[in-house]
């Protein structure tokens, strides 16, 4: 009877223990994909801080630059089991500034629209 005992309370611990791995394991990649990603958009970060995408056609190189850090993100090994989730809020905290960038645009692009109407 105590073998038995013995073997559930080790069973139980062990459990205990993956289970506090699994969490670790998932905060180290949560940590390291954050990292990756705020790496991998400096450069749009930049572009966007210095209004470079604030020109007819901007939205559509903004959105030409996320999908090349996006390929980047993920031809990047090691991410951990994190990976796609933090790839997915990272986006989803970022569609707001899409979503100015490409209000601005099409005003831009109309404006541009507009005037070259009025030259001819």
């Amino acid at each position: 009877m105590s073998h038995f005992l013995i073997y559930f309370t080790s069973q139980g611990c062990i459990e205990s223990m993956l289970q506090d791995y699994i969490r670790k394991n998932k905060v180290i990649s949560e940590t390291k994909c954050f990292q990756l990603l705020s790496n991998l958009f400096e450069e749009v970060d930049q572009k966007v801080k210095d209004k470079r995408y604030a020109i007819p056609g901007g939205h559509k190189t903004y959105s030409s630059d996320i999908e090349e850090c996006v390929m980047l993100y993920h031809n990047e090994p090691n991410k951990g089991p994190a990976a796609e989730e933090v790839l997915e809020k990272y986006l989803s905290d970022r569609e707001k500034e899409s979503c100015s960038i490409l209000e601005t645009d099409k005003k831009l692009t109309e404006e541009d629209r507009v005037h070259a109407s009025t030259l001819n």
